[in-house]
């Protein structure tokens, strides 16, 4: 498999050939910024050497998911370990953030609303099309929302899980009816990382189903096999949800 969404290379920290001024313009250019970002604040926590597989909270809930027959698209066992690793290393660099005194304070995220999350995740232009009207005056007066906010670690780090869950059920609802974009695929990461184990199972049954959608419209005519970088994200959330967060009935086949 080519390099997918959530892996690293060893010159994450060099920022020369971004344009910081800009959105990110790839899964894997979202995941160095944060990398970058993260270089700034010290170590405060304890870092988890654990592999995730040896540690993880295994839900009784069981649908009726089948997962593809596609297996040339899937990538090896080796790769789902090592993706599944990248992201609790993620996750442990989230809770560093936290734990920081220089946590930055610029962005003031909106209140428990559909429309203002849309806004302010995807922006104006998205909003336009999945709501089919222009933002009112009260929603965008508070916010920066003409091209949206990518989910750099000053944001996710102020949301606590159950605002989390709630907006990831957000970005399913826009996922299911106006399909699967990168800016999304970067926010579900974002919000994935949010989540803790063990999992309460209203939770996992929100995770299982963000894993139904990838696995769906990954067979839908709407993605094509040559489009790697949109394969691979699509490929991602099923394997954190199964070897992260231990929904291992939701392993992809290779």
């Amino acid at each position: 498999m080519d390099v997918a969404l959530g892996y690293f290379s060893d010159d994450v920290n060099d920022g020369s050939n971004y344009d910081l001024t800009k959105p990110p313009s790839s899964g894997i250019e979202y995941l160095k910024r944060v990398q970058m970002e993260a270089t700034q604040y010290p170590d405060v926590v304890t870092f988890d050497n654990s592999r995730p597989e040896d540690n993880i909270e295994v839900s009784q809930e069981r649908d009726s998911t089948q997962i593809d027959s596609d297996t040339y698209l899937n990538p090896s066992q080796t790769d789902q370990l090592k993706l599944a690793a990248d992201f609790a290393c993620l996750r442990q660099t989230l809770n560093r953030y936290k734990s920081s005194e220089k946590k930055s304070n610029t962005y003031k995220l909106p209140p428990q609303n559909e429309k203002l999350w849309c806004l302010f995740c995807l922006g104006r232009s998205f909003y336009k099309d999945f709501y089919g009207c222009e933002p009112t005056e009260v929603q965008t007066e508070n916010f920066e929302i003409d091209t949206g906010h990518a989910p750099l670690l000053s944001i996710i780090s102020k949301l606590n899980q159950p605002l989390a869950v709630t907006v990831l059920q957000y970005h399913l609802k826009w996922f299911q009816l106006n399909g699967f974009t990168a800016e999304q695929g970067r926010w579900f990461f974002g919000l994935l990382l949010c989540i803790d184990k063990p999992t309460p199972s209203d939770v996992v049954s929100v995770l299982r189903e963000l894993v139904r959608e990838c696995l769906t419209y990954r067979k839908s005519a709407a993605v094509s096999i040559d489009d790697v970088e949109l394969v691979n994200q699509l490929n991602l959330f099923p394997v954190i949800v199964s070897k992260y967060f231990g929904q291992t009935d939701l392993t992809l086949k290779s």
